[in-house]
């Protein structure tokens, strides 16, 4: 998996799949101003951003997660790894959380990015950027390394014609969705096209 992306080359169900994410991504953020405990938010939340084995474990967990949500929106909270602490202080289970954390932290800084395992891959085994792939994190300091190289990839690459050209194949691909970050852009572009 040596080969860079190209987001141009993305076939039809790619562009139906990506398109229905958007669309789901776009739901989340029209109502993170509303009521976080409404059910149907939760359940679009959880959909979109939580893997079927949500690892953080039952609802009462989740609840955790959610309160969580509300602190980063109305403290304006927006560093990832203390919102990753916080979790592990909170839940019973003592993991650290880290593309949760990323991913509640997104949720209302759409210009930070999301650390996810797909992310992850494509960075470390694509962009040649050494990541902890494949390993729960165990320490805040290997999370902030990570973090730090995310972010740092993301203000370069943002900066490149291949960028441009990214952002320009996602806005004629999802027209409706000019207003997404270009950090999520690029994320989606990333998910749609390591799909195997």
């Amino acid at each position: 998996m040596s080969k860079r992306i190209d987001p141009t080359c993305l076939n039809q169900d790619e562009i139906a799949s990506l398109r229905r994410g958007v669309s789901k991504y776009l739901w989340i953020q029209e109502h993170r101003f509303g009521d976080l405990d409404d059910a149907e938010f939760r359940r679009h939340y959880a959909a979109f951003y939580f893997r079927p084995s949500f690892s953080i474990g039952p609802e009462g967990n989740k609840a955790v997660y959610f309160a969580m949500l509300r602190e980063i929106r109305e403290r304006g909270y927006r560093d990832p790894i203390a919102v990753m602490v916080e979790l592990y202080r909170r839940l019973p289970k003592k993991k650290f959380f880290f593309s949760y954390a990323t991913k509640a932290v997104h949720t209302f800084d759409p210009d930070s990015p999301i650390f996810d395992s797909t992310v992850e891959e494509y960075l470390t085994e694509r962009e040649g950027i050494p990541l902890k792939w494949g390993h729960p994190y165990r320490d805040e300091a290997t999370a902030r390394r990570d973090f730090d190289a995310l972010k740092r990839w993301y203000a370069s690459f943002l900066a490149t014609e291949r960028a441009k050209r990214w952002i320009a194949t996602f806005d004629a691909l999802c027209p409706d969705a000019a207003a997404i970050s270009p950090t999520k852009k690029v994320d989606f572009l990333i998910f749609s096209c390591s799909r195997d």
